[in-house]
């Protein structure tokens, strides 16, 4: 949080005057991202700062996709009001002074670049992993080759950690029968934070 002060800092001192937001190759969660990409431009807004360029480079289709197309729309049309540029379908590759480079080898300006925190899991015994680590899950949560085990949250692999509620309730208007859920409990889970 203190390098992002700094940011701001920076915007507000006139020593920095683009901004990019860059949403990482694997997504995770982005929503914080264009949250602070908001709260950045209602900053510049308030204090009556001119001059500068807010931009989110993001691999999504559209601004925060998954949740769906209208929404993305609102968002969207939420970005434009508030002046911050989006570029889709892209991540950063790396950052020089003054510019980021982009997976298509194109260049933007760049004074700062803000992006989220890269997902690291943790090994846990007897679980099965995939090649960068994640829990590989179906969309209901069921660990892959493990009975009657379930995962949630940022350790699944994917995009089972990312829309699979929605895709679970589409299915459910849809009709689509799953096979029955156990639903005898047991207490056996794992949670680590850091």
């Amino acid at each position: 949080m203190e390098q992002f002060r700094a940011v701001i800092q920076d915007l507000a001192a006139g020593s920095a005057r683009d901004v990019v937001f860059a949403v990482p190759p694997d997504g995770g969660w982005p929503l914080p991202l264009y949250e602070l990409a908001l709260l950045t431009a209602s900053f510049l807004f308030e204090r009556r700062i001119g001059g500068a360029k807010l931009t989110i480079v993001t691999p999504e289709p559209a601004p925060l996709a998954l949740f769906g197309t209208q929404a993305s729309q609102v968002v969207e049309q939420l970005l434009g009001d508030n002046g911050i540029a989006w570029r889709a379908r892209t991540t950063a590759a790396w950052a020089l002074p003054g510019e980021l480079r982009l997976d298509t080898d194109e260049a933007i300006a760049a004074d700062r670049a803000v992006t989220l925190p890269r997902l690291e899991p943790m090994e846990l015994p007897g679980i099965p992993r995939d090649e960068r680590g994640f829990i590989p899950t179906d969309d209901h949560g069921r660990v892959r080759r493990l009975d009657r085990v379930h995962a949630a949250g940022d350790g699944q692999a994917g995009r089972a950690r990312r829309g699979a509620g929605r895709r679970r309730r589409r299915s459910h208007r849809g009709g689509k029968r799953h096979p029955p859920f156990d639903r005898r409990p047991i207490a056996r889970c794992c949670a680590a934070c850091s």
